[in-house]
């Protein structure tokens, strides 16, 4: 029997989008493709953030605009596109919470633009998000500044150290909704850069 008779083969296909995916069932479960493992998750939670400093608004469903951004959104991406949308793990917010001393904290004080739950961050440079047929790339890291001190109190920046999310640009646009699958294609994360961010 040769190699190819021995994988199944599974084919995902994320609510509402057109990309499928054709990937190979490796003998421990895993789903694989090349070098990336394949994980899911649930879009939690959407912000637009209207102006700078300005109110952060949470719709439940908005287009995911290439070169830009999410629709209606201040921010301007630079020529490299390289933070288009901001994402950051649902879990993480509890952690921060608890470091921070705060019963809770809630995505509107983070200003990230989406929340996801169920996979791990961060995400290696290069590894890809799909939600609902949109297309992200992951860019790098999204670093809290201190104003997440104004935002969370005293130590708020620190608080948030490997937990502030990543960055990305748009490779396909479309509409998203809260309650979304997500799918992420991931490549290795390199040895010492994840806890940093």
């Amino acid at each position: 029997m040769d190699m190819e008779s021995q994988t199944d083969r599974v084919s995902l296909l994320p609510p509402r989008g057109g990309f499928r995916v054709s990937r190979q069932m490796s003998p421990d479960g895993v789903v694989e493709q090349g070098e990336l493992n394949v994980t899911q998750g649930r879009l939690e939670w959407i912000g637009v953030r209207t102006s700078h400093r300005g109110v952060v608004e949470e719709p439940t469903a908005i287009e995911v605009v290439p070169g830009r951004g999410l629709a209606g959104d201040h921010y301007i991406p630079r020529r490299s596109g390289g933070r288009e949308v901001t994402l950051i793990q649902h879990e993480h917010l509890e952690e921060i919470a608890r470091t921070c001393g705060l019963p809770e904290v809630c995505p509107t004080q983070l200003r990230r633009n989406l929340v996801i739950s169920g996979v791990s961050f961060p995400i290696a440079t290069g590894s890809r998000i799909v939600i609902s047929g949109v297309e992200l790339e992951v860019t790098g890291l999204c670093v809290p500044c201190s104003r997440m001190d104004e935002a969370l109190g005293p130590g708020g920046c620190r608080s948030m150290k490997g937990k502030g999310g990543i960055t990305s640009r748009i490779l396909r646009g479309g509409v998203i909704r809260v309650g979304d699958l997500v799918e992420i294609s991931r490549l290795p994360v390199p040895t010492g850069k994840a806890g940093h961010g």
